[in-house]
């Protein structure tokens, strides 16, 4: 993805709020930007780029009928669309780290919180174009390599310094938790190996408490992968597995990141 001239960059917003779409933009016309199209509806953006190229695509995360993140799904995996490899940025004013977790997962490039400045948002496509990531197609997933982590405009998950124990999990947090789940279900679906970090953190939410995970659903997919990552080889019984907890985290993903977005 080269780094061209703002004004040579035609870019795509796909914002349901007037308001909100306006805004965004004069943020991008200030930095030079010349060629914006909008659109209010998420089915209807992806029938416009069949025939519409975009260096650029902003996608608010609540967008309807298909919300982003599944929209960037069926986006990166349509071969009707010329510009299904460029960059896509998600836009929240919610924005925790499931939010950025689940959009790493989906296929997005970045995700930029709101209120945005005309700085951060230029700075983060900036970050974008200018170190392209490979493009992966494989059954379980599309879009730009998940390993190197999706880039955010606010610190939602600080790194430990080099050494140090990671910190505990707020068990009593749902979206840190299915947060950490998604990261391990990731690793094992690329291909990795789950880490040292990843293992202790699998290993907290399968011994949590009955009180803080009803159910056991989470417990239930923490041992799974955790089983599932101590293996060296994977049959098909465990590549299902590892489907069906990544399809459950998403599903848990969207749920809470709909709460946190009512909350907000």
């Amino acid at each position: 993805m080269a780094m061209l001239n703002p004004k040579d960059w035609p870019v795509f917003l796909i914002e349901p709020n007037k308001y909100e779409a306006r805004i965004a933009s004069d943020l991008l016309t200030q930095a030079g930007v010349r060629k914006i199209r909008c659109e209010e509806n998420s089915a209807n953006a992806l029938e416009v780029l069949q025939n519409l190229p975009a260096t650029v695509i902003l996608i608010e995360l609540g967008v309807a009928p298909l919300g982003a993140l599944e929209w960037v799904r069926h986006f990166r995996r349509d071969t009707r669309i010329g510009c299904r490899r460029t960059g896509v940025f998600v836009m929240t004013k919610a924005l925790s780290r499931t939010t950025v977790e689940a959009a790493r997962i989906a296929g997005a490039n970045a995700i930029i919180g709101k209120p945005m400045s005309g700085a951060s948002l230029m700075a983060t496509i900036g970050k974008v174009m200018s170190t392209p990531r490979p493009f992966i197609e494989c059954a379980a997933y599309v879009g730009p390599c998940r390993r190197a982590g999706i880039i955010s405009t606010c610190a939602v998950d600080r790194r430990q310094p080099r050494g140090a124990a990671p910190a505990p999990l707020r068990l009593d947090d749902r979206a840190n938790v299915i947060g950490a789940l998604l990261a391990g279900a990731a690793d094992l679906v690329s291909g990795a190996a789950l880490s040292p970090d990843s293992i202790a953190r699998l290993g907290e939410v399968a011994t949590m408490s009955q009180d803080v995970d009803k159910g056991g659903v989470l417990r239930g997919i923490a041992a799974s992968l955790l089983r599932v990552g101590a293996r060296k080889d994977l049959d098909p019984d465990d590549r299902a597995t590892l489907a069906s907890c990544l399809a459950a985290l998403q599903a848990l993903a969207a749920t809470t990141s709909a709460a946190e977005r009512a909350a907000a």
